[in-house]
């Protein structure tokens, strides 16, 4: 186990920096005060199923959730005892600080976009402890012409957080090189590092796992699916008719990655790409968009630089036939 002495700064131990190991985990093996978890979406997804990853190291009488819906994250984290609160947006904004305040956490786990907003804010006036997740830093993608707006108030708003983890090293020179945080306020969490997984000479079964909802992609499946009817693209996470080259399979308990030749990410913003890493581990390739939290994982797979319609059938053309 890395000890506290590696953390150069001092401090508690949410001020390390861990080559190797995981910080969160340290921290709250050795840290016994109660913490909330503030999430945007109740859903698995790739936010969601980091946190019920990483957060099993809590004991769950130490653990709060809130949550602005309902789904399987939120039934999960209920499962293993976690007092799970499910609220709307504007209740939030309404009685955020009363929510805050009668949860009596120390610390305070803020992530997505709506709750890392809210909840630093609220945070912030309360001065309490908040830590919070970068998950791909959704101003880098999500802000369009309003980016220098949201840039400065990411700064401001780190100057109120006690922490930002940053879930990738592209996560933390992203924050030093255009947020422009004081790297003080940084830490990084251990990224898994995977060895290069070529495709198979002809990939024939492609899984694919995503929501039916935006930002994710099916209509680039179907796409796709048009132009290479030899290849059968397995669906999970969506409920749809099958057709003759696409099944849908609804959602599981757990995806069999390891029986398919590749998988596939399509999705036009990514929080954490849990699926992209599920597929590195189980060592499959991976054909994902060009998102700057999915470039750690560039080695395993193949970055669709731009999404006109050629160049992803180019992309996917070269994929499948192992010559990317």
């Amino acid at each position: 186990m890395v000890g506290k002495h590696l953390n150069p700064r001092g401090g508690d131990w949410t001020d390390c920096i861990y080559p190797s190991g995981s910080a969160e985990e340290l921290f709250f093996m050795k840290n016994k005060s109660k913490i909330l978890i503030l999430v945007t979406d109740g859903h698995v997804g790739g936010v969601q199923s980091f946190l019920l990853q990483r957060f099993k190291w809590v004991c769950s009488d130490r653990l709060r959730v809130i949550a602005t819906s309902d789904g399987r994250c939120c039934e999960e984290f209920r499962a293993r005892g976690v007092d799970t609160r499910v609220v709307s947006k504007l209740q939030f904004m309404l009685l955020g600080f009363w929510l805050l305040r009668s949860s009596q956490n120390k610390y305070v786990i803020c992530n997505s976009t709506f709750m890392g907003l809210a909840g630093r804010l609220f945070c912030a006036f309360r001065r309490q402890k908040v830590i919070y997740i970068s998950h791909g830093w959704g101003v880098s993608y999500n802000s369009a012409g309003l980016k220098p707006l949201t840039y400065l108030m990411e700064r401001w708003l780190s100057k109120v957080t006690h922490r930002i983890w940053c879930v990738s090293q592209r996560d933390f020179e992203f924050a030093i090189n255009d947020l422009r945080i004081d790297p003080k306020k940084l830490s990084i969490l251990n990224a898994e590092q995977f060895s290069y997984t070529a495709a198979s000479p002809n990939v024939e079964n492609i899984c694919v796992v995503m929501r039916d909802a935006y930002p994710k992609r099916y209509d680039l499946v179907s796409l796709l699916a048009r132009e290479f009817p030899t290849v059968k693209f397995h669906c999970f996470g969506a409920d749809r008719p099958s057709s003759e080259n696409i099944l849908y399979y609804g959602i599981v308990d757990q995806v069999p990655y390891a029986d398919f030749d590749a998988a596939m990410l399509l999705s036009d913003s990514e929080g954490y790409p849990m699926v992209a890493v599920e597929a590195a581990r189980n060592g499959i390739p991976i054909f994902m968009l060009d998102l700057p939290i999915n470039k750690q994982l560039e080695k395993n797979g193949i970055l669709v630089k731009t999404l006109d319609r050629e160049n992803l059938i180019n992309s996917f053309g070269a994929f499948v036939s192992n010559n990317g």
